[in-house]
């Protein structure tokens, strides 16, 4: 793969920012890189640095620690296995990027407080910037929802610009119908690698993954919903093994993306099971168990991070 994996990886809050920095150019696979492992102890040297954070009130749903975010400066994350002139190397093979990964969950259509969210992504947000939800922003508890099949929280979305969403059980909840009404309407895709009609055919505007181009960084994201046992057939679905689905998504795109992102939406400790077995995966986005994380998680050189709810 042509990442050469992370610099850093970062506090958590409700959204988080994740950095990574690769070399972008035509001969990605050409080059001899750093090992994962070897580039993630960048994570504990000294230039790493607090930047900004956000304030809420006492007892409101978002908080100064669940705002916090950090920001790196920029370092020389290539350590090549052989040795090679470095100023040679940035002229042929391009320059560093920092992406920034921005992820909320579990947000379960409490709008008037994402408002406070949305200006805070408002302000990180720039061109190598993913922005992700891991599910259940759709609850349909909300006359908002109902009233328009799901499309309110869609559009919300699509204002702040998010690139992809997976569908937790919460976007189930309203029936196939309205699922596939926010799917095949909506301007970013809703992944799920694991989830089918009841009949196991297709949920129409679905998809087991994406790749998103940043800054010529081509990120492979997919994810799987929660298995909800015997209420899947009310709601009119099958769920397969998320294992199994993520792995065959992984292997379905090799040679296509530089790096992947797993979007998931079956809980912290079936993630952390999940870095462990599959090697492949550079970073885990965890939901569904409301988790909050003080910090990311680095297993089996797999970044893992959770934004509690």
């Amino acid at each position: 793969m042509a990442m050469k994996k992370f610099a850093v990886y970062l506090a958590s809050g409700v959204l988080t920012t994740i950095a990574a920095s690769f070399i972008a150019g035509p001969k990605r696979n050409a080059v001899p890189v750093q090992k994962r492992a070897e580039a993630l102890e960048m994570a504990e040297a000294p230039n790493i640095k607090a930047v900004s954070s956000v304030h809420g009130s006492p007892g409101k749903r978002f908080t100064a620690s669940r705002f916090s975010h950090s920001m790196v400066d920029r370092q020389e994350l290539i350590q090549p296995e052989a040795k090679i002139d470095r100023a040679k190397f940035n002229a042929s093979w391009g320059k560093f990027m920092k992406l920034k990964i921005i992820h909320t969950n579990d947000v379960h259509s409490h709008f008037e407080n994402f408002s406070r969210a949305a200006s805070l992504i408002r302000k990180l947000k720039d061109e190598h910037t993913l922005l992700l939800d891991g599910g259940d922003f759709a609850d349909f508890k909300s006359i908002e929802l109902r009233g328009t099949k799901g499309m309110a929280a869609v559009e919300l979305l699509e204002v702040l610009g998010y690139d992809a969403l997976t569908i937790g059980n919460n976007e189930m909840f309203n029936g196939v119908d309205t699922l596939e009404h926010m799917a095949t309407h909506s301007r970013f895709p809703f992944i799920s690698s694991n989830l089918f009609k009841k009949d196991r055919t297709k949920i129409n505007g679905v998809v087991p993954s994406a790749i998103i181009e940043k800054g010529g960084c081509r990120i492979l994201i997919t994810g799987a919903s929660p298995d909800l046992g015997v209420f899947n057939d009310g709601l009119g679905v099958y769920v397969h093994s998320y294992k199994e689905a993520i792995y065959e998504e992984i292997k379905r795109n090799q040679g296509k993306y530089d790096l992947c992102v797993v979007l998931n939406h079956v809980g912290t400790a079936a993630d952390e099971e999940l870095a462990r077995e599959i090697s492949e995966i550079d970073v885990i986005l965890s939901a569904h168990d409301h988790k909050l994380y003080s910090e990311a998680k680095r297993i089996n050189g797999t970044i893992l991070n959770s934004a509690g709810c």
